[in-house]
This record gives C-alpha cells, sequence and structure tokens, in this order.
C-alpha cells in the first residue's frame, strides 16, 4: 500500500500521509513518495492548490523512531549508526529527506496542510506547506 496517496478533485490535489497505523510518522519511503506526489501535482495544468492531509487520527507524528530503533536491516538499519556517531552520515540522511519535503515549498502550486490531531511541532511537512 502506498505511504502516500495522490487524488485529483476537480481543481485540487490531494495529497495524503498514508501510515495510520503509526499516526503517518516518517520512515525511508515517506518523503520519496511525498516528493514524488508533488511533482505530479505540478506537471498536472489542471491542479491550481495542493492540499496535504493525514489519513487517520493525525496529521503527523514526525520521524517514526521505532522504526529505526527496531529495524535489523534495510534502509531503517542502515540509517542508524553504531558509536562513534559519525555526522557526515547523519547529515547525508536528513539531508535528502529535508529536500524532499522542500518539494512542498518549491512548489509552484499553493500547498494547503489540513492539519488534524496532534501534530508534532517538528513536522517538516507542515512547515514547508505555505498555509
Amino acid at each position: 500500500m502506498a505511504k502516500v496517496m495522490f487524488e485529483k478533485d476537480g481543481r485540487i490535489g490531494r495529497i495524503t500521509l498514508n501510515r495510520p497505523d503509526v499516526m503517518n510518522a516518517i520512515d525511508d519511503d515517506l518523503p520519496c513518495e511525498l516528493e514524488a506526489a508533488v511533482a505530479r501535482a505540478n506537471e498536472d495544468g489542471g491542479i491550481h492548490v495542493i492540499v496535504l492531509s493525514g489519513a487517520g487520527k493525525g496529521f503527523c507524528a514526525g520521524y517514526d523512531l521505532a522504526y529505526y530503533a527496531e529495524a535489523r536491516d534495510g534502509k531503517g538499519f542502515e540509517a542508524t549508526q553504531d558509536m562513534p556517531w559519525d555526522p557526515m552520515k547523519d547529515y547525508a540522511f536528513m539531508m535528502r529527506n529535508t529536500e524532499a519535503f522542500m518539494s512542498l515549498w518549491r512548489s509552484h502550486i499553493p500547498v494547503i496542510a489540513k492539519v488534524h490531531g496532534s501534530p508534532s511541532p517538528a513536522v517538516p511537512t507542515s512547515r514547508c506547506a505555505r498555509i
């Protein structure tokens, strides 16, 4: 199942974070899927506004810390580090995600964040929206 859904609703591009079981917490796939959905909306000349929302009880809880702490292989495991901590590895990981979230800010179509529930104040997705 897609972690970010895109739907065209007339002149509205609806982008929905779709991980309601973990309050739409961010894992490795979500930033890339979000960036692709924003690109899809921007490529459609019939879309005049993007509405970003979260499925379920909350908009977005921030990063899925359990996903990274419990990962034993794959991308989630690769993002965690043994000590000593390597700041460049952390920077590269976070920079990729930040660039994906900034697709909301760089969108030539206005983005409205439809925030509900108890979002984390550190959620990058809502901070990148214009309204």
